[in-house]
């Protein structure tokens, strides 16, 4: 720590240079405020026997670019979540449709028809990941049957619980 002192007091313009040198400390904060990231709400599921062990389920998204720069949305999404006898499923789906631009501060409505096992309603812990072009995509992190959006630490704080003990308390609304 003394020897960066000692750098910096032998030429104090060597300060500025590092912060001004690069673009100025204000462009690397905009530069940070304005990465593409998308927001993503769960609007609806439906469900309607398809075959005998499948289910066709009838999503409804929201998905809101709130960066600064136009993006689009991946067409595939992976949903995952645990059965209540603690095992992994994973399954992945196409969104409808070619128009998965995402202009900044926008919200559109996306919808996905995907036949998957009976089982699907039942999976605890579900996430569903969604990837944008350009920029992060974004997991969205909810309980089982009430689709009730939870952050991240409560979610692995609670799926560590069910793995270890096998309960969980979902919350009731």
């Amino acid at each position: 720590m003394g020897a960066i002192v000692e750098y910096f007091a032998a030429d104090p313009l060597k300060i500025v240079y590092l912060v001004g040198g690069t673009g100025g400390l204000w462009y690397w904060i905009n530069q940070w405020r304005d990465r593409i990231r998308i927001r993503v709400r769960l609007r609806s599921e439906t469900f309607e026997l398809k075959e005998s062990p499948n289910l066709e389920v009838v999503a409804i998204y929201e998905i809101e670019n709130i960066g600064g720069q136009i993006t689009s949305v991946e067409p595939s999404v992976r949903v995952s979540g645990y059965t209540p006898r603690k095992d992994r499923m994973k399954i992945s789906f196409e969104i409808e449709g070619l128009e998965r631009d995402l202009p900044p501060f926008k919200p559109k409505i996306f919808h996905a028809t995907f036949t998957v096992p009976a089982k699907y309603p039942f999976l605890l812990f579900r996430t569903y990941t969604f990837r944008a072009t350009r920029g992060s995509g974004k997991k969205v992190r909810v309980w089982s049957a009430n689709r009730r959006n939870i952050d991240f630490l409560r979610f692995h704080f609670e799926l560590i619980r069910f793995m270890i003990f096998g309960t969980y308390e979902e919350p009731q609304t």
